[in-house]
């Protein structure tokens, strides 16, 4: 007799989710499909599989290798989305004791891997610091203002290299005591000024997180070289700083006092103003002061900087000869500023009657074999008696691919201030810079006039750096405005 047995009429309804029927088999394991012809009793059984559905997420068990002290640490059981991906930052969240670079590669997972992850676990020898070792270098990892404050407390400190793990306040912190040189007053500033290999000499990574609440005003035999370190020799990178009023009596910056180093990808925020107040009427270094470094001195270079004037804040010089810049105040033989710019105020103290020369948007002086270029300085004012400058105050070196504009210009000279720098302040090379031809008051000077806010990209202007949009000024694409 032909019969056709279905599955789902013996069951009652359909298979469970995850059932697939194959076919009947009966004791003599003879296989029968749904539809078949059977001529004797017999018992069949339904042959059937199961597949699981799939997880709405899975846990997988994650490895750390510590590189640092050549071990495997516990395994960590970390859950994830279904066919997703485990990151440093699900190691994490449930092992925060350490330390993963989050640009770590993304590690594809199928279904209960073994992940490894490589790196380096977070020691604590010295209360709230860490240390840890990224690409093969050793780093201090800072997570406090203490931590901070703690870099120049020895010689060997100051030779080390720091990673910067979260935002930093300083409000409030006023002084700052310095290995072998005693206690700075009315600022925090880090290091020394150059004397007994006190500069700072190692790498500090802000790793672009914020130190905001920085300023003050030092007294004493310590108001020289001012600035969050005070000379710098190593490098200092991916800081986001925010000063509301600094003050020493010169080389004053807002990040380095006097700079033969590195500083790169450093953004200044200046709330009131950064001033040299020195009066003495000698040297171009005496009175100087910038945004970035008071001064500059070989090899030391600034790339990817940015310093913004909010408001009515200023940065401010006294001294005759003195130079005050946007970026840097005075820049000697054999330095570099380049893919930066400046949008504020450039004010010089009795400037009638003291001088206060040397004033720029990027650099206030800038002296033989040394650059300035892809750089751009919105200047909304700038006040003094001469060698008044949209992008240099005085230039000795070169000036390439940059452009300045300049909303209000006040000297003593009717020629006092041009638009790039002074015809009379210009000893050096200026080629492919614009200004546009009435943003000067005091002075047209040296550049090409232009008319800013088109998409033609100005001639000599390397379109893999700037971008040209219609309706705004040429813009740094690695370093945009804020």
């Amino acid at each position: 007799m032909h019969y056709v047995v279905d599955i789902e009429d013996l069951i009652g309804g359909p298979l469970p989710e995850g059932y697939t029927f194959h076919y009947w088999v009966d004791s003599y394991e003879t296989a029968y499909y749904p539809s078949f012809t059977i001529d004797y009793d017999t018992t069949l059984t339904a042959v059937v599989t199961y597949t699981p559905p799939e997880p709405d997420t899975i846990t997988v068990d994650v490895s750390f290798y510590d590189t640092w002290n050549e071990e495997t640490i516990t395994e960590y059981e970390v859950e994830v989305p279904a066919g997703g991906t485990v990151t440093a930052e699900d190691v994490l969240a449930v092992a925060p004791e350490l330390w993963v670079s989050t640009t770590q590669q993304v590690t594809d997972v199928e279904e209960y891997d073994n992940i490894t992850f490589y790196g380096s676990r977070l020691a604590q020898p010295d209360g709230d610091d860490y240390v840890t070792y990224t690409n093969g270098t050793r780093y201090q990892v800072i997570t406090t203002v203490t931590g901070f404050l703690k870099i120049d407390d020895t010689l060997a400190g100051l030779q080390d290299n720091y990673l910067q793990y979260n935002d930093l306040n300083l409000t409030g912190i006023t002084t700052n005591t310095v290995y072998g040189l005693g206690t700075f007053t009315y600022v925090c500033t880090i290091g020394g000024y150059g004397v007994n290999s006190l500069e700072f000499s190692g790498i500090y990574d802000g790793g672009m997180h914020e130190i905001t609440g920085f300023g003050g005003q030092p007294w004493g035999s310590n108001d020289t070289c001012v600035g969050l370190f005070s000379y710098n020799t190593g490098t200092i990178k991916n800081i986001n700083l925010t000063i509301g009023t600094l003050k020493g009596a010169a080389e004053v910056g807002g990040v380095v006092g006097w700079n033969a180093g590195a500083i790169e990808n450093v953004h200044v925020t200046i709330n009131n103003r950064i001033e040299a107040y020195r009066y003495v009427n000698y040297g171009i270094n005496v009175s100087s002061v910038g945004g970035i470094c008071g001064v500059m001195t070989s090899p030391g270079s600034i790339v990817n900087c940015s310093v913004k004037c909010n408001g009515t804040a200023l940065i401010k010089t006294y001294q005759n000869y003195g130079g005050g810049g946007g970026i840097c105040g005075v820049a000697l033989s054999n330095t570099s500023i380049s893919l930066s710019w400046f949008n504020g105020r450039l004010n010089s103290e009795y400037a009638y009657s003291y001088g206060g020369n040397y004033i720029g948007g990027i650099v206030g002086y800038l002296n033989t074999n040394s650059t300035v270029s892809n750089c751009w300085a919105f200047v909304q004012d700038i006040h003094g008696y001469d060698y008044l400058g949209g992008i240099a105050g005085y230039n000795k070196g070169t000036l390439t691919a940059c452009w300045a504009y300049i909303l209000d210009a006040t000297g003593y000279y009717s020629d006092s201030a041009g638009s790039i720098v002074t015809s009379w302040g210009n000893l050096g090379t200026v080629t492919y810079c614009y200004k546009e031809t009435a943003d000067a008051t005091g002075g047209e000077g040296v550049g090409t006039n232009t008319v800013f806010g088109g998409t033609t990209p100005l001639a000599g202007f390397d379109t893999s750096i700037w971008e040209f949009e219609e309706g705004y000024f040429p813009g740094i694409m690695s370093n945009p405005s804020r």
